[in-house]
């Protein structure tokens, strides 16, 4: 195995909830990402602002009836598509 001297450790980011609730907070993490002085940057995107909740509202009307869920589907495709 190769020698570790000399290499960067990993930076690992993680963004949820409001802080990529919309196009302006994507930039804002974007920029926080560009601005890092470490090469080795891993980022992970958890739901978006208010996801969770769509989602486990989707899984409530899918327990009553599937034909209940597509207007929740619809809203989520028009919220966040």
């Amino acid at each position: 195995m190769g020698s570790k001297a000399g290499k960067q450790s990993w930076a690992v980011h993680k963004f949820g909830g409001t802080s990529v609730a919309d196009a302006d907070c994507f930039r804002r993490v974007a920029g926080l990402l560009h601005a890092h002085d470490n090469p080795r940057i891993a980022v992970v995107v958890s739901a978006m602002g208010g996801m969770t909740n769509a989602l486990l509202e989707l899984i409530t009307q899918a327990e009553r009836s599937s034909d209940a869920i597509s207007g929740g589907i619809d809203a989520i495709r028009q919220g966040y598509g």
